[in-house]
């Protein structure tokens, strides 16, 4: 018995998790397809019944908004609601609703084309509104197709707190979104003031103009935009440290714990300023290219990590804030994330520095290799369990991938070496490739494989994932893992695709190796098509 009722709810789980995951996907897949195909702006620009588009695009983003905020205070339940709803019936008995919802879909679609491209001239407000609530029945028979009423009034119950909770949370998202426009000139004055006093303390010429938002130095001058008056940064650690703390409230103190908001808006907001005094500095004194160029597009992510994950470590090491450290034991701790995390950490925080100082080639490229190599080597000990050993089936999907991505992403070949990789002269251009050639092939299929299946493929299966086999992993830790590494990449629906190969060559035998191999040697092809045929793209 005891048996039976420990495979019963695992078998539950697997059962609802592919059915969920086809209703997200096709979700996906549906609203990208129309928003590919139409354009709603000529509409939203009028005015009269042309502003109920306006309205359900306002409910689309409160709905996904809402949806988020619902799993992150659902997420720790999340096991036994699955549970709660019962066994998962046959995807068959989901053929009504799911023929409703593709009749329901075309009819949208042939809507959306009326309303749409006539540019408004057929669109009226009834049109609309019909056009509105057929696209509600798109989305009320997708959830039927995947959750049956039966397992939706088992469900509901459990899920609906939270659901108030959560739509409660993406309206006033919405709301501090659409007021946070409306903050752009004080905010912005205020910022351009304040650079302008940082910069004058620092030395004299400054010039400044409030009306048109500039502000530089004889030779260069930048103006202030309404992304760089930081409110969007603003935002963005707002819904990370709101977030965070959602998640994981059980371990911070509180209301201790709501005093990191504040201090993170203002420190954000500093760093925005220091980040703007600096790229004016860079431009007068250094380089222009520089400043305009990786410091301006790297400058701004690297404080805002610096920021957020400073916070984050405030939080789990000052006492008054956490829950956990006053019972934390003395000593040092044993943190087995570390190997699997900190290696792609610091290629990351290297590349972003470095970033700063490089204009469109990225000659400080060796620097990231050498910081993260050495990363790697002081954790040695930990990848000597990695089940390290060349196997063919491994070979065959790391040169499958290749193929597939030289289909994906067809490169340009025969094309000339950088001009920049040219000036840098016979023996340094030859120390690059050396590095980038090492690293690309031999690096960062490592560092990448430990972060991607060696980590994340496993947390998702369990909270101690250093007792889940590497070729333990179902459905929905495969999606999410392989299209975290796929947003990683400029591609990345061809990276998702073949971050899901390499979770595969890791099962065949349930090596993490396997998955580093396949990686590699398809990193190597794409080196040897860079190197010989000229294919600079793929770099």
């Amino acid at each position: 018995m005891a048996e039976t009722s420990e495979a019963g709810p695992s078998a539950r789980r697997r059962g609802w998790a592919p059915r969920l995951l086809i209703a997200a996907g096709l979700l996906i897949a549906e609203y990208l397809l129309i928003s590919l195909l139409f354009d709603a702006r000529r509409l939203t620009e009028q005015a009269g019944g042309h502003r109920i588009v306006g309205y359900v695009g306002d409910l689309a983003v409160v709905a996904m908004v809402g949806a988020f905020a619902t799993l992150a205070f659902r997420g720790p339940s999340l096991r036994a609601d699955l549970a709660a709803m019962g066994e998962a019936p046959p995807l068959a008995r989901s053929l009504v609703p799911g023929v409703l919802h593709g009749v329901a879909y075309g009819v949208f679609l042939w809507l959306t084309r009326h309303n749409f491209e006539a540019a408004g001239a057929a669109a009226t407000p009834a049109s609309l509104a019909l056009w509105a609530l057929v696209g509600l029945g798109v989305a009320t028979t997708l959830l039927l197709a995947a959750v049956p009423p039966s397992a939706m009034r088992a469900l509901i119950p459990r899920v609906a707190p939270a659901l108030a909770v959560g739509l409660l949370a993406g309206a006033l998202v919405f709301g501090f979104g659409r007021a946070s426009e409306q903050l752009w000139a004080p905010l912005g004055r205020g910022t351009l003031a304040t650079v302008v006093w940082l910069l004058e303390g620092i030395s004299s010429h400054v010039l400044h103009d409030m009306t048109a938002m500039l502000v530089g130095y004889p030779g260069f001058v930048v103006e202030v935009a309404h992304v760089c008056s930081g409110f969007e940064g603003i935002g963005l650690i707002t819904a990370f440290l709101g977030g965070y703390m959602m998640i994981y409230r059980r371990d911070l103190r509180f209301p201790h714990a709501l005093i990191v908001l504040p201090l993170g808006i203002v420190c954000v907001w500093v760093s925005n300023v220091i980040r703007i005094a600096a790229l004016v500095m860079i431009g007068h004194r250094v380089s222009p290219a520089i400043a305009l160029g990786g410091f301006h597009s790297k400058a701004g992510w690297l404080f805002f990590c610096i920021v957020a994950l400073g916070f984050i470590a405030l939080t789990r090491e000052w006492r008054w804030l956490s829950r956990d450290q006053s019972a934390a034991p003395a000593g040092p701790r044993h943190n087995p994330t570390l190997p699997y995390l900190l290696p792609l950490l610091v290629l990351i925080a290297f590349a972003l520095i470095t970033g700063l100082w490089i204009g469109d080639f990225d000659t400080l490229y060796p620097v990231r290799i050498v910081a993260t190599v050495i990363a790697l080597w002081l954790l040695r000990k930990h990848y000597r369990e990695l089940g390290w050993g060349l196997r063919w089936e491994a070979i065959a999907i790391g040169v499958g991938v290749f193929v597939f991505w030289a289909l994906m992403v067809p490169p340009e070949r025969g094309s000339p070496a950088p001009a920049a990789l040219g000036e840098m002269g016979v023996a340094m251009a030859g120390v690059w490739l050396v590095f980038r050639a090492l690293g690309s092939t031999l690096v960062i299929p490592l560092v990448e494989e430990l972060a991607f299946r060696g980590y994340l493929l496993r947390r998702l299966q369990s909270a101690d994932f250093m007792n889940v086999p590497p070729e333990r992993f179902g459905a929905a830790s495969l999606v999410i893992s392989s299209l975290a590494f796929g947003f990683l990449h400029t591609h990345w629906v061809a990276g998702a695709l073949a971050g899901a190969a390499y979770a595969f060559a890791q099962r065949r035998h349930g090596k993490i190796a396997d998955a580093v191999v396949a990686h590699a040697v398809t990193n190597g092809l794409i080196t040897l098509d860079v190197l010989i045929l000229g294919a600079w793209g793929l770099w």
